[in-house]
């Protein structure tokens, strides 16, 4: 047999178990155990949370939650549009077409204009952008870099991605949720989704976050004043910042979703568009649910982006509704806003999902804010969702068919990666 073709064989399996690895690659979860829980009625509940992830406060002088994503589009667009100094964008998806095509003109003219503009898009996320638009951006002066593109020296890090939702505007006006920017999202029907707006101090917290993966991708490091200017360090409350980043073993995020989970006290309301808990936030979930508080979990119904997740994610319901976990099913459109809030109190929001993709792969963000007056607008919002929403029981769990079982079996199999 030739030499040539037993070194293609040699070769096609050598990049068959690089795949498997890069897919299943090695990782020691850390295993959680609680001794005693930190209650959120306890006045050092948001500081315990805060040491426990290493999380950053911010004051904020005014915070604002969007759920439309209409509204979300035109506030980000209007405050882009009225920068003076220095806009920094970062995103996970950033799809070539309509919507896209306002955020371009809008940071374009911007930048010719002498603002400062940097974009950060992750390279897979982005991968339906057209190299046009990237040519148009350039162009017009916009710095625009891809974070972690396929590189053959360094493929294993094509599998640790950055799901960040952030848009900075002068340093002093902050976003940071769920949406990426594309089409998909307007419908019809239009997805559901959660954004929040924040002005004052805190907001240098997710600048930092911008750069932090600006740097990964070879930006330069910028501090002057048109983008971390002097801001205000005082306001109604602070806004708590956690990032996350691909590292062995833990997840300051998942963290935080634990510590917060383990000091409900009467109720724990969840939004995840991609629900893929492991042992020990399931257990959390179903522990918190057997000491009394209603826990409601606002998941995706038929309307969704990702079949495989769905059916991984249904499969998993069944040990929650036994322990009396409410689950209910978006039914209008794609359910994908990310967000929790517990006992009319603490609430948090941002870019992470529920699975491990997101707590071990992905670069995330989160705001927390401990404060009631926002917690009851996020009530409000889980209430409106959940009036739109079917409620999943034990019974109609038990009636899955077997295309979704098999389904679902196949699903676990890659949930680390899906």
């Amino acid at each position: 047999m030739a030499w040539w073709f037993d070194l293609l064989v040699a070769a096609v399996a050598a990049s068959i178990i690089f795949l498997l690895f890069v897919l299943f690659e090695l990782r020691v979860t850390v295993r959680y155990k609680l001794a005693r829980a930190y209650g959120t009625d306890a006045q050092g509940f948001a500081t315990m949370l805060a040491g426990l992830t290493n999380s950053a406060s911010g004051p904020y002088e005014r915070i604002t939650l969007y759920d439309d994503v209409d509204a979300i589009y035109t506030t980000m667009l209007a405050d882009i549009r009225q920068a003076t100094t220095s806009i920094t964008l970062e995103t996970y998806l950033f799809w070539s077409g309509r919507i896209a095509d306002e955020f371009i003109a809008a940071l374009s003219e911007r930048a010719a204009a002498g603002v400062l503009v940097r974009v950060l898009l992750d390279a897979d996320g982005s991968r339906f952008l057209h190299h046009r638009d990237v040519k148009r951006w350039r162009e017009a002066g916009c710095e625009v870099r891809f974070f972690r593109p396929l590189q053959w020296y360094r493929p294993a890090q094509y599998n640790h991605r950055t799901h960040r939702k952030i848009l900075v505007v002068d340093g002093r006006i902050g976003y940071t949720g769920g949406i990426g920017v594309a089409d998909i999202w307007c419908g019809p029907p239009a997805w559901l989704e959660t954004m929040v707006r924040l002005e004052g101090g805190v907001v240098a917290l997710l600048q930092g976050a911008f750069f932090q993966d600006w740097l990964i991708a070879h930006g330069a490091l910028d501090l002057s004043e048109a983008f971390f200017p002097t801001l205000g360090q005082a306001g109604p409350a602070n806004a708590m910042v956690t990032c996350s980043a691909p590292i062995w073993g833990d997840s300051a995020i998942r963290l935080l979703y634990f510590g917060a989970i383990h000091g409900a006290t009467r109720q724990l309301s969840l939004a995840s568009p991609y629900f893929l808990p492991n042992w020990d936030t399931t257990a959390a979930l179903a522990s918190a649910a057997a000491r009394g508080v209603e826990v409601r979990l606002l998941l995706p119904g038929p309307m969704n982006d990702k079949r495989l997740p769905y059916w991984a994610s249904r499969r998993l319901y069944g040990q929650l509704l036994a322990a009396g976990v409410r689950i209910f099913e978006f039914q209008p459109a794609m359910m994908h806003a990310k967000a929790m809030t517990i006992d009319g109190r603490w609430s948090t929001l941002g870019s992470t999902n529920f699975d491990p993709r997101s707590f071990f792969l992905n670069s995330e963000l989160n705001v927390s804010i401990d404060d009631p007056a926002f917690a009851a607008e996020m009530e409000a919002f889980f209430e409106r969702a959940i009036a739109n929403a079917e409620e999943m029981t034990l019974a109609d769990w038990n009636r899955r068919g077997v295309v979704e079982r098999l389904g679902g079996w196949v699903g676990l199999l890659f949930k680390d990666q899906i």
